[in-house]
């Protein structure tokens, strides 16, 4: 339930390297891989330093849409009906949360936990991205809305 992206250093002579996702450093290595597990809008920065001790940094503002890796997708829960034109049932065990994504990946709906029913009537045709939350995992399912 996560998407891998590449992440390269194009800087010239560089010696010394800090990614930093969010304010969090996550590699030193001139090279990275990370694994989104949600979509949404993430800041990373790339701090460098050369060999005469100059440095430069960078920042990009990094869009995740969708999660491509969805083995294991909502397994265990049944979602009805999918495509809906009103209302969307979610059941299954466990659940802690419900959260509803559109496609530029802002969260549409708060955090549902008592009702396991989303009412979509109010939102425009399209596809949306259903994150589904239980204690142990997160699931993600696309939803079409008519």
């Amino acid at each position: 339930e996560s998407s891998e992206v590449n992440f390269t250093d194009q800087s010239v002579n560089a010696i010394e390297w800090v990614w930093i996702l969010q304010s969090d450093t996550i590699s030193i290595d001139p090279n990275f891989s990370f694994n989104f597990s949600n979509i949404g809008q993430y800041t990373i920065e790339l701090w460098v330093r050369d060999e005469l001790g100059c440095i430069n940094n960078t920042s990009v503002l990094y869009q995740v849409e969708s999660i491509t890796s969805l083995a294991n997708e909502a397994e265990g829960f049944n979602i009805y009906p999918n495509p809906t034109s009103d209302l969307l049932t979610i059941q299954g065990e466990g659940i802690s949360s419900i959260r509803l994504f559109n496609s530029e990946g802002r969260q549409i709906t708060d955090t549902i936990q008592s009702s396991n029913t989303i009412n979509l009537k109010h939102l425009k045709p399209g596809i949306y991205q259903l994150v589904i939350e239980t204690h142990s995992k997160i699931y993600y399912r696309k939803i079409i809305k008519n």
